[in-house]
């Protein structure tokens, strides 16, 4: 799979692109009482970053590109009623995420441009939610299926650490270190298939 994303940061502090070609497995295992699920992806990024400075009169545009690749495995388990053709039930998963990105060096000559060390980043994630799955047949070659996911995200992150230097100051190393507001979060997710034979 391919994707592109653009996201600009309170307007014009920052904009960052990003290229990413991702490829992964999903399998689910069905037993008498519950099925069990998994899933490995990989995939490989690169990013391209604009931000600026604004402090008094003080004004100067820094740009940067980086690669960045990352793996995340899941394993989670559920449980299946069907009523009328309707099948639902609760699902819960545990995903851990990888995420490595190489050292950024902002092409900006200025001496307040930064280096920044490359990173090795972790995050395991956990989610309990409720499915519900409906397959309708139009004629006897279409089906249309709707599906729908609902749950709780919780977060479990690591510091999300940054070693940083300017420029023309290597030797003098300083950090930044990000941490989110709230590690929960609400999640849903809707799809509508439409096969044809």
């Amino acid at each position: 799979m391919l994707n592109t994303n653009n996201i600009d940061i309170d307007d014009t502090l920052a904009n960052t692109k990003t290229t990413g070609a991702y490829a992964g497995i999903f399998s689910k295992y069905d037993l008498e009482d519950f099925y069990l699920l998994g899933s490995f992806r990989m995939g490989y990024e690169h990013t391209k970053l604009n931000r600026n400075v604004n402090i008094g009169a003080f004004s100067a545009n820094y740009n940067s590109k980086f690669n960045s690749y990352l793996i995340s495995e899941m394993v989670g388990i559920g449980k299946s009623f069907n009523h009328y053709g309707v099948s639902y039930g609760p699902l819960a998963y545990i995903e851990h995420s990888f995420l490595h990105h190489f050292a950024i060096n902002e092409e900006n000559q200025n001496s307040t441009a930064l280096n920044i060390d490359s990173k090795n980043f972790h995050a395991l994630n956990s989610f309990m939610g409720f499915n519900v799955n409906y397959e309708k047949g139009m004629s006897d070659k279409a089906i249309v299926n709707f599906y729908f996911l609902g749950g709780w995200n919780h977060y479990f992150l690591d510091s999300l650490k940054n070693n940083a230097s300017f420029k023309d100051a290597s030797l003098n190393k300083f950090y930044t270190k990000s941490k989110l507001s709230n590690q929960d979060s609400l999640y849903l997710q809707g799809e509508i298939d439409f096969t044809h034979n």
